[in-house]
């Protein structure tokens, strides 16, 4: 007639329930250990975080300062003159200087 187990001292599943019972207690405890266990680790690292990120600003603007004397240096170095400008410079040089000694050895010679 009654479908539904006994949930008294004297019912059928009392012993069974007792031993699931004892066996989720001792489960909860270790998880109650464990997540202390995380919850001190996390606790540890939050410091740690926090200097990795104030660092890590720092280092953001040491590349941006960088970046800036790095744009400098390249505006300077596109301002030397390549080998074939140089070339052509000491060329130009050159003949004007031969330029110059013969037009004075026409003077200085009668």
């Amino acid at each position: 007639m009654n479908d539904i187990p006994s949930s008294g001292p004297d019912g059928p599943e009392d012993s069974m329930l007792e031993q699931r019972v004892a066996a989720l207690e001792t489960r909860v405890g270790r998880i109650e250990t464990k997540v202390d266990r995380i919850d001190a680790a996390l606790l540890r690292l939050e410091p740690a975080i926090r200097d990795i990120a104030g660092r890590l600003s720092d280092l953001n603007a040491k590349v941006a300062g960088l970046d800036g004397r790095m744009a400098g240096i390249e505006g300077r170095l596109s301002q030397i003159p390549n080998v074939w400008q140089t070339i052509a410079l000491l060329a130009t040089l050159l003949i004007g200087l031969s330029g110059i000694v013969f037009t004075a050895s026409r003077f200085l010679h009668p």
